[in-house]
């Protein structure tokens, strides 16, 4: 007996509401033509029909490589009634992966039997047993009424997501009775795009609300309803507005997930890319969006992806989960935004798509794994990272490469502090830092379905350098590096039970910084791994991002456990032979694996890169002991996600800590990063530094360049507080703040920023100079006086951690 389908929230109209349904109905439902427009815009994006590409080698490559695992899937499909599982490896009955799965391989066989150059297009025994298994699983694993198990993801997003496309690909093939059978389980699962099905109270936000809106419309396509592609074209409406709390975009760049996770790169390219595709179906069709603030997509791609894309690899800092996923690396999430970048330009206007194609043009130019031949028709060879884009992503770039119009965008510098999700980045024309940190807002890591199994330290202080070794983050470095001693990171290496699913919570709410000019920043955290690791070690840390330097500084760094502690300035894998050469003080180091020495009062070292350009300086201001080792390690995915194999795999790297002993009391330390400097240089630098540390305590950390006329000072505890500079007082802060402030001839450019976000009045900094102007203000500053010395008052209640920056003449 088949049961009854409930009817969805969205059946539910006001009469107002279903009089405008029955005449929009009436006006646009009966032309069966503008449904099937969809459904061949749909089929297009999924097996790139129509475009003019197919002779490309690339395009050839890849349809190659989709008839292989299609050929591959068909083989070994078995249709007995017996069997929980059309494939030996999906028989589970309590993992709803395996429905996701059935359908993900079903789908690829449909795009190999409809997509052009494919040696499989037209096989009508294809056809047939795709048709087979579309009836199998509705007879056996999917249909409505089924009794749900495992993540609830699967049954109203995986797998339906993949059972849409497969019904468009297939639509010529399968009788109108079929099609009907199959939609009503898609009713089922996915009544709304708006609430969980299995949970009606829980609404869904995000990259989870585009996904479901995405599947109705494409249902609604597929059954010639109007109703349901209205209501996907609403759901897009639903996620545009910035947010301030949850799951989101928010006005600084951040992007947040499941509430308190910081995931631009993992679910925030979900959201971008469902987006896309929904707005390449819908636009110039009877249900096109005209929502204004459709315009706040275009600001996502500028102030919160660009920022953490380095030559088309996205940071590891914001994927979340997904690090632990043998399939997805840094470039493949980088190409995944390069493919949504280029859909939204197709339908965009002008001026909104000619920045988006510069960009991805520019990845294009300088990603090595794609390389400047990518796309251009020269011959690849199988392995070429070309074929991992579909057929219709491979003529979007084929076009935009032959598109003399279009410039390549070169990186952009500068620096930006995501308050809200607690990450930092600092951007150069040759390199890009970037930090991960946490508080009793934003998570220290993320683990469940089997996934992150050993995250605890990646939320830490994690600092990751991305220059021309563009291999440095792949591969498999996420299954090799010792994830109890990041760099960035001031460690015990300890671990504790993982807690699935939950708010990891810093001990301390001082994490954030302040940015100026959008080109100097500082990140800072104050944090306690209690809550992570169980352990009592706690510190006070500072990263200052100046331009073409890094200054790290930490003090207060204590624990209780009796366990060696240490700052972690780098641990990087290095090139397939491991032979990156290591100079400390003017001294070459051995390159033999397992080497290891500690260098006492060292000044300097430096790292020669993979790659031209890829030099990494150190320089140790404090001229403490610098423990040096060079390692090669083994690993297997299986040990940061239970799905995976357990093979071994294997990568070469060297790692230089600070050590701060067993049970320090006040432990501290200071170094430098210089990206792209050569050894000589780098050793100039150490005999003349421009940096210079003005505070270290409890109370504050605060540097100063003098080539920047730049100081960066951050105020950790409440009550007045005053930097001092060359022995006289230079600044005073009434309040917790990062503070940094720029010198220039007569000018003096000033940034503060309230990190803790819960200062529900205002911060009072008395600047011993005198000005005669003030010559810009952000709102929320007030100007107390000029001379003698320069005093404002900043509200900072409910501002988020965001930097408010003011700009004056000076009196001389």
């Amino acid at each position: 007996m088949t049961p009854t389908i409930p009817r969805p929230s969205f059946w539910r109209p006001t009469l107002l509401a279903l009089a405008c349904s029955l005449t929009l109905q009436g006006a646009h439902a009966q032309d069966s033509s503008s449904y099937a427009e969809l459904r061949t815009r749909w089929q297009q994006q999924l097996t790139g029909a129509g475009r003019a590409a197919p002779t490309l080698p690339e395009w050839q490559a890849a349809a190659t490589e989709l008839a292989d695992k299609a050929e591959l899937h068909w083989q070994n499909m078995n249709l007995a009634s017996t069997t929980p599982g059309l494939w030996p490896d999906l028989q589970s009955s309590s993992d709803a992966s395996v429905l996701t799965s059935h359908y993900a391989r079903l789908l690829l066989m449909a795009r190999a039997y409809a997509s052009p150059g494919s040696r499989l297009q037209g096989r009508t025994d294809l056809a047939e047993a795709i048709q087979d298994g579309l009836a199998w699983m509705h007879a056996n694993r999917y249909r409505p009424g089924l009794a749900r198990y495992g993540n609830w993801w699967d049954w109203e997003i995986g797998a339906p997501q993949a059972l849409t496309s497969i019904l468009t690909v297939m639509h010529a093939e399968l009788s109108a009775t079929e099609r009907e059978r199959y939609l009503a389980s898609v009713d089922f699962y996915v009544p709304d795009a708006t609430y969980r099905g299995n949970q009606p109270s829980l609404e869904e936000t995000g990259a989870n609300r585009l996904d479901k809106a995405l599947i109705i419309g494409v249902r609604g396509a597929l059954g010639d309803s109007d109703e349901r592609l209205r209501h996907a074209r609403d759901a897009i409406s639903q996620t545009l507005p910035d947010v301030t709390q949850g799951d989101g975009f928010y006005a600084d760049g951040s992007f947040i997930q499941h509430n308190y996770v910081a995931y631009t790169g993992s679910y925030g390219l979900v959201m971008l890319d469902s987006l896309s595709r929904l707005l390449l179906l819908l636009n110039g069709s009877l249900w096109a969006p005209d929502d204004p603030e459709l315009s706040h997509v275009y600001d996502w791609t500028e102030r919160a992806f660009r920022p953490l894309v380095r030559d088309g690899a996205m940071a590891d800092s914001v994927r979340g989960r997904a690090i632990a996923r043998r399939s997805s690396s840094n470039h493949s999430a980088g190409r995944s935004l390069m493919g949504s970048l280029l859909r939204l330009a197709e339908g965009a206007p002008a001026a909104q798509a000619q920045p988006l194609k510069e960009m991805v043009k520019g990845w294009l130019q300088r990603n090595r794994y794609l390389g400047p031949s990518c796309y251009s028709g020269q011959t690849l060879s199988p392995e070429s990272a070309c074929a991992k884009f579909s057929l219709h992503e491979i003529s979007l770039l084929h076009s935009l490469q032959a598109d003399t119009g279009i410039t390549p965008a070169p990186e952009r510098a500068g620096a930006q502090v995501f308050a809200s999700m607690d990450r930092a980045v600092l951007r150069h024309a040759d390199f890009s830092f970037d930090l991960s940190l946490f508080s009793n807002r934003i998570s220290a890591y993320e683990s469940g379905n089997g996934e992150n199994l050993r995250p605890w330290w990646t939320g830490m202080g994690m600092s990751s350098l991305h220059n021309a070794d563009q291999q440095a983050f792949d591969g498999d470095y996420w299954a090799t590096v010792d994830l109890l001693r990041l760099a960035g990171t001031t460690t015990d290496r300890s671990s504790a039970a993982l807690k699935n699913w939950a708010l990891i919570k810093n001990t301390s709410n001082w994490v954030g910084g302040a940015q100026l000019e959008g080109r100097y920043a500082i990140a800072t955290l104050d944090f306690g791994a209690l809550n992570v690791t169980g352990s009592s070690l706690k510190g006070k840390k500072a990263w200052f991002l100046f331009g073409d330097k890094i200054f790290a500084l930490g003090a207060a760094i204590s624990s209780g456990n009796s366990l060696a502690v240490e700052t972690v300035v780098e641990n990087r894998k290095l090139n397939p032979a491991g032979s990156n050469a290591l100079t400390v003080g003017g001294q070459l180091q051995p390159s033999t694996p397992g080497w290891s020495q500690s260098f006492s009062g060292a000044a300097w070292a430096h790292l020669a890169g993979s790659q031209a350009g890829a030099d990494i300086g150190y320089v140790f201001p404090d001229r403490p002991t610098v423990q040096a080792l060079r390692e090669t390690r083994s690993g297997n995915w299986k040990a940061i996600k239970s799905q995976e194999a357990a093979d071994s795999v294997s990568a070469h790297y060297l790692s230089l800590a600070l050590p701060h002993g067993i049970k320090p009391t006040a432990a501290n330390y200071s170094y430098v990063i210089l990206p792209g400097r050569s050894a000589a240089q780098t050793a100039a630098y150490a005999a003349q530094p421009t940096l210079k540390i003005l505070a270290r305590s409890t109370d504050m950390l605060a540097v100063r360049d003098s080539s920047l006329g730049l100081v960066g000072a951050n105020f950790l505890t409440n009550g007045s507080k005053t930097l001092n500079l060359d022995g006289k007082p230079l600044l005073t802060s009434s309040a917790k703040a990062s503070v940094l402030m720029r010198e220039s001839g007569d000018e003096l450019a000033l940034s503060v920023a309230d990190p803790t976000q819960v200062n529900t009045g205002s911060i009072t900094l008395d600047l011993q100079r005198a000005a005669s102007a003030v010559l810009a203000s952000s709102p929320g500053i007030t100007v107390l006086r000029l001379a003698p010395t320069v005093q404002l008052q900043v509200n900072v209640a409910q501002s988020a951690g965001r930097s408010f920056e003011a700009r004056f003449r000076l009196q001389r």
